[in-house]
């Protein structure tokens, strides 16, 4: 209780840099609740193929994360071939 915790809920474990990166849920609000966390945390990569979900599903738990009383700190690293 002495050292702010923040839960991370997603996660790539690709050991290799790829163009267009995806990563797994694997927390919830409720998980961060329940660890007494201050806030949840969220990493998009705009840019890649998989940016439109990764909007949405931090859309919803921004949300959901709000009525929880927690806000949120958002990770971004632009993926995919940006010289075009």
């Amino acid at each position: 209780g002495e050292i702010p915790l923040i839960l991370k809920l997603n996660n790539s474990d690709s050991l290799a840099k790829v163009d267009h990166p995806c990563s797994a849920l694997t927390g919830t609000v409720k998980d961060a609740v329940r660890l007494g966390c201050v806030a949840i945390g969220y990493t998009i990569y705009p840019g890649s193929s998989a940016r439109n979900q990764q909007y949405q599903d931090l859309r919803d738990l921004i949300a959901e994360a709000k009525d929880a009383g927690l806000p949120t700190v958002l990770w971004a690293y632009p993926r995919g071939n940006m010289s075009k």
